[in-house]
């Protein structure tokens, strides 16, 4: 099975180390994460996301960075973030 690290690095390409960088200032890096509507490892807001599956955000690793890797733009836009300038970005 692929590390969480494999798989970002996986989905975000060159940009990877920008979104792990997220994910660890939204939640330590932790799947099960839980933030009122902000659920898993990128803290996806799924009040403002209602297409998402919440319940995959917290079980699966690749789910998430794939819906990160959405609302990101493919990791160039990270504004949506609020950690985002702990990140340089």
């Amino acid at each position: 099975m692929p590390t969480p690290m494999a798989i970002t690095r996986h989905v975000f390409g060159r940009r990877a180390k920008v979104a792990w960088c997220i994910s660890y200032y939204e939640s330590r890096h932790t799947l099960t994460a839980r933030n009122g509507a902000n659920l898993g490892p990128w803290q996806i807001n799924v009040s403002a996301h209602p297409w998402v599956n919440s319940r995959l955000l917290t079980r699966s690793w690749r789910y998430n960075a794939r819906v990160a890797y959405r609302i990101s733009d493919g990791g160039t836009d990270w504004s949506p973030w609020t950690t985002h300038s702990l990140c340089g970005v």
